[in-house]
């Protein structure tokens, strides 16, 4: 299963995130710690939202998730400064796996930035790029994410969306990447399975040195690399044989149709976020049910351990309590002959010593046993 969006992806969604702009941000939603939902609404197009996982995923949704009751501090936070927010443009930068959304409100000009590699953020910075707020404060040796610095990304040297011939032949070359597919999914950040597309389509050993490789085989593989790029969107949903009656298994969804699944089923729909919500959006959806159905048992299980434990203890106190009733009521039962034992007890003791005393209760046909140390008297009734 995919597990993240690759840079040329992104590109193809952010495409048709387009649709957004013009659209206010109507509701802000924090499902959980890694996540947000942002609600638009366009009076041309409706609602709309935009479903974010912080480092994997970004793509319009129809699956509206059960939210949280106390909604997360951040969310508080963008909604104090993003209700009612118009989108003035939605774009990627350079060829990297970020998300600009560029948001104005009657006083104030914002970017929302949404970082998809790595762990992800979001971050909220002012019309200058200071920013104001990110989701999680990071700190690396050469950039810092924390409120009051100015907004910095890593950047390829490299953009493959829009390099020409020279700069690629020169990365060819000049790369130390012992592959010709692990120079293009690094160096170029197009990931593995484009960078296995380019290859297949060029007609060359992707295990082949870079720096081996022919003008012809380089100029084939630069006029690969615009072909794709340059490609209509036919989003599609790659999927394996099934056994017979069921849906095969899915192996990819990608903007457009590849050689390299030429083997399998390939299912066309009508955006790339229809094909990732159809998929993942319904995966994410039973994975949380699933979730919350194991901790709903969790905790039956918890309440029914103490429900247990509390009726065991109960049952022991019942029968002490009959217990001791019986015991009770076999005493009222013989009252009167307790009553003349201890009233001649009284009598004669008078002036006895501890061990006159013993005797004559030892001596007394109710008497079984004397205990002189603890004071006590058994006696059979």
């Amino acid at each position: 299963m995919k597990q993240e969006l690759s840079s040329l992806e992104l590109h193809y969604l952010v495409q048709e995130l387009q649709v957004l702009e013009g659209a206010k941000i109507d509701q802000i939603y924090q499902p959980s710690k890694e996540e947000l939902l942002l609600i638009f609404h366009s009076q041309s197009r409706g609602k709309a939202m935009l479903y974010i996982a912080l480092g994997k995923w970004l793509y319009l949704t129809h699956h509206k998730q059960h939210m949280p009751e106390r909604p997360h501090g951040y969310c508080l936070y963008l909604r104090k400064h993003l209700r009612n927010a118009r989108v003035v443009e939605i774009r990627q930068i350079d060829n990297e796996r970020i998300v600009d959304i560029h948001l104005s409100t009657k006083d104030n000009k914002y970017h929302l930035f949404i970082e998809l590699f790595m762990k992800g953020n979001v971050i909220l910075t002012d019309i200058d790029g200071t920013i104001l707020s990110p989701l999680e404060t990071q700190e690396w040796k050469e950039r810092s994410i924390k409120k009051g610095v100015k907004y910095a990304y890593p950047k390829h040297e490299y953009n493959a969306l829009i390099m020409n011939k020279t700069p690629f032949i020169y990365l060819m070359k000049a790369t130390e990447k012992e592959s010709l597919v692990k120079a293009l999914a690094t160096d170029l950040g197009l990931g593995g399975t484009y960078a296995e597309e380019l290859c297949l389509n060029a007609a060359i050993d992707k295990n082949k040195k870079p720096a081996t490789l022919t003008e012809k085989e380089s100029t084939a593989l630069y006029l690969e690399l615009v072909a794709m790029r340059d490609r209509k969107a036919k989003p599609c949903i790659v999927k394996e044989a099934g056994e017979v009656g069921k849906a095969g298994h899915v192996k990819d969804i990608t903007p457009f149709p590849l050689a390299l699944h030429k083997n399998f089923t390939q299912v066309v729909k009508e955006t790339y976020s229809a094909a990732l919500d159809e998929v993942l959006g319904t995966a994410i959806m039973q994975q949380k049910q699933e979730s919350a159905t194991k901790e709903t048992r969790q905790q039956q299980t918890k309440v029914q351990t103490v429900i247990d434990m509390q009726s065991k203890q109960l049952r022991k106190l019942e029968e002490e309590a009959a217990d001791c009733q019986k015991k009770g009521e076999a005493i009222y039962e013989q009252y009167q002959v307790v009553k003349m034992f201890l009233d001649e007890v009284k009598k004669e003791q008078k002036g006895l010593s501890g061990q006159e005393l013993k005797a004559l209760l030892e001596s007394h046909h109710l008497v079984k046993k004397v205990d002189m140390k603890t004071k006590k008297v058994v006696i059979d009734v």
